[in-house]
């Protein structure tokens, strides 16, 4: 297949993933799972960008996640899943990669 400038083939392996209803997860989308404000798991990371108590940055594929709250720190980093804890104040995702 030819990619064009616009992403041809990216957006026809989207709309197929949507239309065969694939999970996110095997696509190699990041997943943001939160148990209240008291901790987030993301999966598909690809490290961590900026660690601070307030404020943390996670790589991900095409995307940055942040995450601001108070008494943050890092539960949980493996390969493929980080578990954050604290207390959240809000997660922000933005598009591009910063790493």
């Amino acid at each position: 297949m030819k990619i064009g400038k616009n992403g041809g083939l990216l957006r026809r392996f989207q709309e197929a993933v949507k239309a065969l209803e694939i999970p996110e997860e095997l696509t190699g989308e990041p997943t943001v799972t939160l148990e209240g404000s008291r901790s987030a798991r993301i999966e598909g990371h690809r490290g961590i960008i900026r660690y601070e108590d307030d404020e943390i940055e996670v790589a991900a594929k095409g995307c940055v996640i942040r995450l601001c709250g108070k008494r943050l720190r890092l539960a949980v980093m493996d390969r493929d899943d980080i578990r954050i804890v604290g207390s959240l104040s809000s997660v922000e995702y933005a598009r591009g990669d910063r790493k």
